[in-house]
């Protein structure tokens, strides 16, 4: 799968109030955080489809909180990349 962009997932929040990407490995859903929010405008969570080829736990800290979308981006896609969760 090629890197997510800050625009799939701007059109999908805005088409049905989440963001959704689907890997070999892994499921990933983003949402919008309630505007009062303090931690952060957006959370981002992962889980794993199969525990004997990647495990995620306390020490990945899901769910991630993020004020920024371009900085969510950027370590987004870091992370599909050192976890190598696309192959």
């Amino acid at each position: 799968m090629a890197a997510i962009t800050e625009k799939e997932i701007l059109k999908q929040l805005s088409d049905r109030g989440y963001f959704e990407a689907d890997f070999p490995l892994v499921g990933m859903w983003i949402t919008k955080r309630p505007h009062y929010c303090n931690r952060g405008a957006y959370q981002w969570n992962v889980e794993t489809k199969d525990h004997t080829k990647i495990t995620i736990d306390g020490a990945d800290m899901f769910p991630r909180y993020y004020f920024f979308l371009d900085s969510m981006v950027k370590e987004i896609n870091a992370w599909i990349e050192k976890r190598k969760i696309d192959q």
